[in-house]
């Protein structure tokens, strides 16, 4: 039996809420803003796709509903925008707003939510910014035994505001790859790109290759090679070279986006492999990061950081200096901040291969890094050629993988940390006390918990998905949570962010709130200083969004 339920902390007072409508936004219909009644019961949600209705010819959107040029963020909802440089505290008090249970005994999701307008809501024959968006996740039937092999997965498309079922894709797809959604194609309309796998004995090498699924969970492309992988990891997509057409970064390749094979690096990477696509030398073009391994756009090696092991580890991207140049974080074995180059930065104690978020946690435009390490959840700043460990948290880990990720949900200038181990999910200020807690199951993974705004309520949620434990790892005290679980603050919500969170490797200046591509990526980490967290939302220049209609 499932069950849900969450402790939490209060703080002081509140803050307002401002209300603003630009003269275009106060024009629009103001009827009755739609939308069901929230779910919030476990089992609430019948499990039954949505089915849309037909809508008119596409039009070309009203402003509020697009990102402007030059903008990578759209304008917020009306109703909840917060003043511009308001200084004031709002009561700290998460709460569990709602959940969602995977349906047909797919109640398991190991890889990280993902955060998109998937769907035309209004039914305006558009997919817009004035669509709500939707949570997309890969739930499965997890196997009660390490040494049992795994089921394919389905990928949902789950609506951000009611948590009801949209459409479930039926085309099976490997449940350890984290997709990547993006418009690849410039059709206005979203793609997501997965991989399918062959079985094969656990722990042993399998082979995988792209699968291509349009907005109405329909697979529209395969790749053209199956590749042998390791297991794991997750899918990027980027424009490399500035052609307009974006590549697919796979765990062990780079496609075009039909799917035919562009270049391999120079040997398989490891298991759980996240490739990033990041421009080293600020030349316009992007290089490809296989762990400490970089690739020229076109496949061309640019450096090993270690030689001893090509593509090895997992790289983040910030900025650790005062140079206009990104910097790299590596875990392969110990710690390592490189030079855009490849060349050694800083050299740091202990480490091993995992993930990492990068952000600025206290505002002193100085970036801090975040990883999970065995049984600890730690944080690491860099000053010059030195390390050093801020904190180092003991969680219910015996190989953490996730990332976590941080956001200042009161926007009072100081971030919280935020980490899903396999019992709880719990949330840190910067000396690490805990402001929150709630109970989570699952089994070891790269998942990292999501904060965005999902449903386009001008305020962040915070976003974690369960899985089913392994039969030996399940301890009689702790209940089975909901596959999805969504957090709001009550009252006053939290601080507002971006729309979107749409790949493992996620970073601000990669993506427009709608799901495009930027012609030029913007330098992120020189403005927000963050890699796998979201920042606040661009200023739209006073313009906002009427509610929605449908």
């Amino acid at each position: 039996m499932l069950a849900l339920f969450a402790l939490a902390s209060a703080g002081p007072s509140a803050c307002a809420l401002d209300v603003t409508l630009t003269a275009q936004a106060a024009a629009a219909d103001d009827g009755d803003t739609g939308g069901d009644e929230l779910g919030g019961e476990l089992g609430h949600d019948s499990g039954a796709p949505h089915e849309p209705g037909p809508g008119p010819e596409p039009h070309e959107p009203p402003l509020y509903c697009q990102v402007g040029p030059g903008s990578i963020d759209g304008p917020p909802p009306c109703e909840t925008q917060w003043r511009s440089g308001q200084s004031c505290e709002l009561d700290f008090h998460p709460e569990l707003a709602r959940t969602w249970v995977g349906p047909e005994g797919e109640h398991s999701v190991l890889t990280t939510p993902l955060v998109l307008n998937f769907d035309d809501d209004n039914h305006d024959g558009v997919i817009d910014l004035c669509d709500r968006p939707d949570l997309i996740v890969v739930a499965a039937e997890l196997p009660k035994e390490p040494t049992q092999l795994l089921s394919p997965g389905h990928v949902y498309v789950v609506d951000g505001e009611t948590l009801t079922t949209r459409l479930r894709s039926p085309y099976p797809v490997d449940p350890t790859v984290t997709p990547a959604v993006a418009d690849i194609d410039g059709d206005g309309d979203p793609e997501l790109v997965t991989l399918e796998s062959q079985a094969a004995t656990p722990g042993a090498p399998r082979l995988r290759r792209l699968v291509i699924l349009d907005h109405t969970g329909q697979m529209v492309g395969l790749g053209d090679e199956w590749h042998p992988s390791k297991g794991g990891g997750a899918v990027a997509i980027a424009d490399l070279d500035r052609d307009g057409e974006p590549e697919l970064l796979a765990p062990d390749f780079v496609a075009d986006t039909h799917g035919t094979t562009l270049w391999l690096p120079t040997s398989t990477p490891e298991a759980d492999s996240s490739p990033v696509a990041i421009d080293l030398d600020l030349d316009g073009a992007q290089e490809v990061l296989f762990g400490g391994s970089a690739y020229a756009f076109d496949g061309e090696l640019r450096f090993h950081a270690s030689p001893a092991n090509p593509n090895g580890g997992h790289a983040a991207v910030a900025n650790f200096d005062a140079d206009p140049f990104p910097e790299l974080y590596l875990q392969l074995d110990d710690h390592r901040v490189l030079e855009h180059d490849g060349s050694e930065k800083a050299h740091c104690s202990s480490g091993d291969r995992n993930h990492a978020a990068i952000a600025d946690l206290d505002g002193d435009g100085m970036a801090e890094i975040l990883y999970g390490y065995h049984d600890r959840f730690e944080l690491l700043a860099v000053e010059g050629d030195t390390c050093s460990k801020e904190l180092s948290i003991l969680v219910d880990e015996g190989d953490a993988r996730s990332s976590g990720t941080a956001f200042d949900l009161l926007d009072d200038g100081h971030a919280e940390m935020i980490y899903a181990d396999r019992s709880r999910l719990r949330i840190f200020a910067l000396d690490g006390s805990v402001r929150f807690e709630s109970p989570r199951s699952a089994r070891a993974s790269s998942a990292n918990p999501v904060i965005a705004d999902i449903d386009n309520d001008g305020a962040a949620e915070l976003v974690v998905v369960s899985s089913i434990p392994y039969a030996g790892d399940l301890h009689p005290d702790i209940e089975l949570t909901p596959t999805l679980m969504v957090f709001e603050n009550q009252p006053g919500g939290f601080a507002p962010t971006r729309r979107i969170w749409n790949q493992h490797a996620y970073h601000a200046g990669s993506i427009t709130e709608d799901g495009r591509l930027p012609g030029l990526e913007l330098p992120t980490w020189r403005a927000e200083l963050g890699f796998r967290t979201n920042p606040p939302a661009e200023d739209a220049g006073g313009m906002c969004q009427p509610p929605l209609i449908e």
